[in-house]
């Protein structure tokens, strides 16, 4: 009854511990994120002593954490405190405070590997991320066109024409929007194929079929967050979508051998595009094309300017967090703005603050859990669990192509979330091993 009741607790912790920490800014304010590490640690701790811990299980979960991805972001987190008591970091406040978030991101990881206990919970992580997107975007909907600059905790800082749900940026909530839909087309495609195995011999006028796609609430859902990310005019996360959708189509037409019609389909795209770029008004599309411009002609300036401070400190970095404090010195773009106090390219950025020995195990961890989820593929998993696979890989590729024009994973509302979705599968096989272990040691 004890441990049925820690898991319950687990289970709810995770899930409003995933999603509350991007409620507040996007986790982006000091006392927001601390107060949301302390909930991690609390609550941790809480199931700890209610399950208790036994010294076999306590040693078969060192012994096996080496064999899992886990190990690397463990020592990744060794790192940034051996960064903040060797001096090596630039700015002692800000690595302190970017490592208290790392601890409680453990922390939840650590729930979240109880909270695995019970199979249904990746249904409810789903359903979670897709009602609290829908949420944000109907926020942040209402309060640009009622275009007040505050619609209950939530000040609105930065462009005002656009949605940013609870993010003060809309780049960063169009990231959310971009993992959000990503992760709602594979489920309907792996629904779809499950649905089309099942319906074989069931006989329907396909009229009818069309029509329950379009007025499904999942097509529907999906239909508005495309409508939601393309109001908030983020031309990263576009093209990281774009990319991402083009990988999808080439390899299903590659596994099916539909070469020709893909070369016909993107033939017919390009001919429809021409057609609708002709017939704007020229003054929109010049003025659109030129603030496109600019905008790149400034992040490249950016991003030259932080691989000059990286030319200085590609070893060790300046620790994590101090980038803010120490690229003004390297910055060559004279805007006396602090939002250009940022590389808006988060690979730069993170080599920058971590140095070559952290960005080496963030990628470790990253490659390694992405195995982990190309696994679940191969060996037919559970569909809920090929859900999340194919969201960590296709969402990694999206999230990687847009952090080279911006900095999403320096917002911890969006990082965490990252984190657990390629994070959960791996979690799920360390259940398994360990269930294994323990079973093969008694």
């Amino acid at each position: 009854m004890i441990r049925t009741s820690s898991t319950n607790l687990a289970v709810v912790a995770a899930l409003v511990l995933t999603f509350a920490i991007a409620i507040v800014k996007g986790g982006s304010t000091q006392w927001s994120s601390l107060i949301w590490v302390t909930a991690c640690c609390l609550i941790l701790s809480a199931l700890l002593a209610v399950d208790g811990l036994e010294e076999k299980s306590a040693y078969l979960s060192i012994k096996t954490l080496f064999k899992t991805p886990f190990i690397f972001i463990l020592a990744f987190q060794i790192w940034t405190l051996i960064q903040s008591l060797t001096n090596v970091s630039q700015d002692l406040t800000a690595s302190l405070e970017n490592s208290l978030v790392g601890i409680g991101m453990i922390c939840l990881l650590a729930i979240w590997y109880k909270a695995l206990r019970h199979a249904f919970v990746l249904n409810l992580l789903y359903g979670t991320l897709i009602s609290f997107t829908l949420v944000q975007s109907v926020y942040g909907l209402a309060i640009m066109l009622s275009g007040v600059d505050q619609i209950l905790w939530m000040p609105k800082l930065h462009y005002l024409d656009r949605p940013t749900g609870f993010f003060v940026n809309a780049n960063h909530f169009a990231t959310y929007l971009v993992l959000t839909i990503i992760c709602m087309l594979f489920q309907r495609i792996i629904a779809m194929n499950v649905g089309h195995r099942r319906s074989d011999n069931r006989k329907r006028n396909s009229a009818f079929k069309v029509i329950d796609q379009i007025y499904s609430p999942s097509n529907l859902a999906i239909a508005f967050l495309l409508i939601t990310l393309l109001m908030t005019k983020s031309f990263g996360a576009l093209t990281a979508l774009c990319v991402v959708l083009g990988i999808m189509v080439c390899s299903s037409a590659i596994r099916h051998k539909q070469i020709y019609q893909l070369l016909l389909g993107g033939v017919l795209a390009l001919i429809i595009l021409g057609v609708i770029f002709l017939s704007l008004d020229y003054s929109i599309v010049e003025q659109e094309l030129s603030g496109l411009s600019h905008t790149w002609s400034r992040r490249l300036a950016l991003s030259q300017a932080a691989s000059s401070m990286l030319s200085d400190h590609w070893l060790f970095g300046v620790g994590g967090g101090s980038f803010y404090s120490q690229f003004s010195a390297y910055r060559t773009l004279d805007i006396g703005n602090s939002y250009y106090n940022f590389a808006h390219n988060d690979l730069i950025q993170f080599w920058v603050e971590y140095g070559l020995i952290g960005v080496t195990l963030l990628a470790l961890f990253t490659i390694a859990a992405l195995r982990d989820n190309f696994m679940v593929i191969v060996k037919g998993e559970s569909a809920i669990r090929k859900v999340f696979a194919y969201t960590s890989i296709y969402g990694a590729i999206a999230v990687g192509v847009h952090s080279l024009v911006d900095f999403p994973l320096h917002m911890p509302g969006l990082s965490v979330l990252f984190v657990i979705m390629i994070s959960i599968n791996s979690l799920i096989d360390l259940r398994v091993k360990l269930r294994s272990a323990v079973i093969k040691d008694d």
